[in-house]
C-alpha cells in the first residue's frame, strides 16, 4: 500500500474517531447527594457537572425535566445534554418531551380559566400561540387539545387543528386509535379522521398494544380488539397492556382489600397462579415483580431469573435493570444478575430511562 493510501486511511480513522467521541452520551439515570444532583450514563460516569435542584424527575429526547423550589412551590423546566437551561422552571407541571414538543403547564389564579396550557418546543417557543385548559403529548404525529371555549380536538405538529372533537375528550394516540368520550362520559376509540371506529361504551380504556386493549366495562376488565370485538371476556378486576404475547391481569381480594397478579398470555390461559404482589410490565422479556419472599425478575412465562430477591427492583432496559439490596448495595445489573453500574449512598434516583423515581 503506498504512503498515499496509508496516510488516507489514518485521516479517515481519525474523523470516524472524532465523529465517536462527540456522540451524545445516554443518561442513565439521575440521584441526589444532599443537594446536589448528579446524572449518570451507561458506565456509571457524570454527564453533567453536579448542580442543584429540587428534582431531576425525567429525560426525552434530549433534555432533562427539573425543579426548583420557589417560594414555597415547585417550578419546572428542561436543560440539555450540556447543562443549559433550555425552559426555564416556572412551569406548575410538565410533561417529557414527544415528537419534538413538551407539554407544560400553568397555573392562572384570578381567572375564568383555572390553568394555561402549551406545547413548547426545546426553544420554550409555544406551537399554541393562545394557550388551552387541557391537553395531552403528541403521538403518532398528532396532540388532544381543548380550548378556553371549550373546542376540543387535535393540533398536528405545525399546530394546525386537524381534528374537531366538538367538545369530546381525547387521549393519546396508539397504533392508529385514541380513546375519546362524548361529554366526558363512556369512552369509544376515534381514528385519525375523528370517527368513532369503536362507539363509547366503556367506563375506562387504556391504549393499544399488540392490537388489543384492556377496557372496562360493567366492573370488569376484558380486552377488545380494533373493531371493538371482544376477545378476552370482562373477566378480570385489573388488567395491563399486552407486551411480547403477555399480559398482567389482577385479581383482588375482597376480604384483604388486596391485588394479586397473574400472566396471561394471547389467547387469555393462565401461565401463572394469582400470586404476585406488586408487577411491571414485560420489556426485554422479562419484569420486574415482587413475591412474598421480595421483588426480582420473572420470564414470559413467570419463571423467576434468579432465586435471589432483592428489595427493589425495576424493568431491564438496554439489558441493564435497577437493583437494590437490603445491605445497601444498588445499581444495575444484567440479565446475570451482575452488578454492571453501582451506586454511592443517596437520598433519592430517577431511572431516566423509564422516567420512574427508584428510591
Amino acid at each position: 500500500m503506498g504512503k498515499f493510501s496509508s496516510a488516507f486511511l489514518f485521516v479517515l480513522s481519525l474523523i470516524a474517531t472524532n465523529l465517536f467521541s462527540q456522540t451524545e452520551p445516554k443518561p442513565l439515570a439521575a440521584y441526589k447527594i444532599d443537594s446536589l444532583w448528579h446524572v449518570v450514563d451507561y458506565s456509571g460516569k457524570d454527564i453533567l457537572k453536579p448542580f442543584k435542584a429540587e428534582n431531576v424527575s425525567a429525560y426525552s429526547e434530549g433534555a432533562f425535566l427539573f425543579s426548583v423550589l420557589k417560594d414555597g412551590a415547585e417550578k419546572q423546566g428542561f436543560m440539555n445534554l450540556k447543562g443549559e437551561v433550555i425552559i426555564p422552571p416556572i412551569y406548575d407541571k410538565a410533561l417529557p418531551f414527544s415528537e419534538g414538543y413538551c407539554l407544560v403547564m400553568k397555573s392562572v389564579p384570578n381567572s375564568k380559566v383555572a390553568v394555561e396550557v402549551y406545547f413548547l418546543d426545546k426553544k420554550g417557543k409555544p406551537l399554541n400561540k393562545k394557550p388551552f385548559i387541557d391537553g395531552v403529548s403528541f403521538s403518532e404525529g398528532l396532540a388532544y387539545f381543548m380550548d378556553a371555549d371549550r373546542n376540543s380536538g387535535y393540533i398536528d405538529s405545525t399546530g394546525a387543528r386537524v381534528l374537531d372533537l366538538q367538545g369530546n375528550i381525547g387521549n393519546e394516540f396508539s397504533e392508529g386509535l385514541a380513546a375519546a368520550s362524548r361529554s366526558g362520559f363512556s369512552l369509544g376509540f376515534i381514528d385519525k379522521t375523528g370517527r368513532f371506529v369503536v362507539q363509547p361504551r366503556f367506563d375506562m380504556a387504556g391504549k393499544f398494544s399488540e392490537g388489543k386493549c384492556a377496557v372496562f366495562y360493567d366492573a370488569k376488565y376484558g380486552y377488545i380488539d380494533k373493531t371493538g370485538k371482544t376477545i378476552l371476556q370482562y373477566n378480570y378486576d385489573y388488567a395491563r397492556p399486552f407486551k411480547s404475547g403477555r399480559a398482567w391481569v389482577g385479581n383482588l381480594e375482597r376480604k384483604k382489600m388486596k391485588i394479586r397478579w397473574a400472566i396471561i398470555d394471547s389467547a387469555g390461559n393462565a401461565l401463572t397462579p394469582y400470586s404476585f404482589i406488586r408487577v411491571s410490565n414485560f420489556s426485554e422479556g422479562y419484569a420486574a415483580v415482587r413475591d412474598s419472599l421480595g421483588w426480582g425478575f420473572v420470564d414470559r412465562n413467570g419463571v423467576f431469573l434468579f432465586k435471589k430477591r432483592f428489595f427493589h427492583t425495576a424493568n431491564f432496559i438496554d439489558g441493564l435493570a435497577w437493583a437494590s439490596e437490603k445491605n445497601g448495595k444498588r445499581g444495575f445489573i444484567n440479565t446475570k444478575g451482575e452488578y454492571v453500574v453501582e451506586l454511592p449512598k443517596f437520598d433519592k434516583a430517577y431511572d431516566l430511562r423509564l422516567n420512574k423515581r427508584i428510591y
